[in-house]
């Protein structure tokens, strides 16, 4: 008798302690789990930040060679009526700014630009508030030789101009369907801000289709907020594949320069005026290479 009160009280000192234990146990196991995690975790973190950066580098890299800087005159060399030194930008307006002088170009530019390559045999598209207006155009290409350009097609209610510069061989842009996109993509803008030599800025596509009230250029926007400043005009803005997605065009600011609100126009408009020039403007048909031609017909079909 005395022995099975015994086991009982030992029966129940030892659930008593098991009781006591299995919070503890647990508590100890969540921590450790949670320590785990942790650690994993940061080191996850890091591996994709360090990818992350990776993928911005690549992207860079891929359309380093076919994105160019635009110098302009809006003058001619016998106009002796006063120039403007300090074209201002508007919030939501096209943006021309005024830039350091550069020794890479024929002529002092009254204003710097971008664009970026489409064919091998030199056209180039940009902004048509970029160029045109101007009297005298040159394209700094990647290798810091310059070329004369020539205005070949402009559509301002859209705001692109293509351009020409005789070359051959060169290395052209590879372009991918903007509507493919979700907001929250990571994007690259990349130009010339401020006349300082090819930059990129990365952020996200912040909006699509975007209606801006009050602004010249008819269309829809993709909007992101990828820093935008003057000198970025014309140039493209791509996915982390290197890929053009949209052509940058301006910015809402109440300062005129970049708060994280800019705007590009969606690829598919700068390849429909390519088209069209292509078919109907160009006096010598020189069809693009076919890696353009190929996307040609991928992106508008």
């Amino acid at each position: 008798f005395f022995f099975l009160i015994d086991n009982k009280r030992n029966i129940e000192k030892n659930l008593m302690i098991k009781h006591l234990l299995l919070p503890i146990s647990k508590k100890v196991l969540c921590s450790l789990l949670i320590l785990i995690i942790f650690q994993n975790s940061s080191y996850s973190q890091s591996d994709v930040a360090l990818q992350l950066s990776k993928s911005f580098n690549q992207a860079e890299t891929f359309v380093s060679r076919s994105v160019v800087q635009i110098g302009i005159s809006l003058h001619d060399e016998n106009d002796s009526s006063p120039k403007d030194k300090n074209p201002q930008n508007k919030p939501a307006e096209p943006l021309i700014p005024t830039v350091p002088d550069s020794d890479q170009f024929k002529f002092k530019p009254e204003g710097f630009g971008t664009g970026f390559i489409v064919t091998k045999d030199g056209l180039i598209i940009t902004n048509h508030h970029v160029v045109g207006e101007a009297k005298k155009i040159q394209v700094r290409l990647w290798n810091d030789k310059s070329y004369d350009a020539t205005l070949v097609s402009k559509v301002p209610q859209k705001d692109i101009a293509i351009i020409k510069i005789n070359a051959e061989g060169l290395i052209t842009i590879k372009v991918e369907k903007s509507d493919d996109l979700f907001v929250g993509t990571w994007v690259l803008a990349v130009g010339y801000p401020f006349g300082l030599d090819r930059t990129i800025t990365a952020g996200i596509i912040s909006a699509k289709k975007r209606a801006l009230q009050g602004n010249s250029v008819m269309g829809e926007f993709i909007q992101t907020d990828a820093p935008i400043n003057p000198g970025n005009s014309g140039g493209p803005l791509i996915n982390l594949n290197g890929e053009v997605i949209g052509i940058n065009t301006s910015i809402f600011s109440p300062n005129g320069g970049s708060v994280g609100i800019g705007f590009a126009i969606p690829i598919e408009v700068g390849m429909e005026i390519l088209k069209a020039y292509n078919k109907n403007d160009n006096p010598q048909p020189n069809d693009p290479d076919k890696n353009i031609k190929d996307q040609l017909d991928s992106i508008l079909n």
